[in-house]
């Protein structure tokens, strides 16, 4: 399982992009970041060639979604990969291919505050979870007790709940 998260500040144009999986030194071949221009994920059978390429488009003047749009007329089995992006201006594309394996989500968004960020996870990964945990033999509850456990975490740090 890979998880992937790629964020531009508003204030400082900065990238970030975080990469966990079960996968050795998934970052590897999975992470991609330039400055001035944009960040990048390619998961899901993996082409570590597909990061330098969206980097080279949104380079050349494209925002994400057209260097995505332009990506899947060259690129070799998109079906089965996912890329997401964020371009210089704080614009983003996903793509998730119809042949990606297991079970995956996706979600986009601008300028959500922590707690907004976490809750939008939960929504997004509550079916991927959901199914891992039953799965697994984990109880429904423990699913939605950690859930409720992340996001008083993000609200805490937000300052949207205090401690006594």
């Amino acid at each position: 399982m890979t998880f992937s998260l790629v964020a531009r500040c508003a204030e400082t144009g900065m990238f970030g992009m975080a990469v966990a999986s079960s996968s050795p030194a998934v970052a590897a071949r999975c992470a991609y970041a330039r400055a001035r221009v944009g960040a990048v994920a390619s998961q899901n059978v993996t082409d570590p060639s597909l990061g330098p390429k969206m980097l080279d488009l949104m380079e050349r003047g494209l925002d994400a979604k057209q260097a995505l749009e332009e990506l899947k007329t060259t690129a070799n089995f998109l079906e089965y990969r996912q890329i997401l992006a964020v371009d210089h201006l704080g614009q983003t594309a996903i793509h998730s291919g119809e042949n990606s394996l297991g079970i995956w989500t996706q979600a986009e968004a601008k300028m959500w505050p922590p707690a907004e960020i976490c809750w939008q996870m939960i929504r997004c990964r509550q079916r991927l979870f959901l199914v891992l945990f039953l799965q697994r033999g984990i109880s429904e509850t423990a699913f939605w007790l950690q859930c409720a456990q992340a996001w008083t975490r993000a609200a805490r740090q937000a300052q949207f709940i205090r401690r006594g």
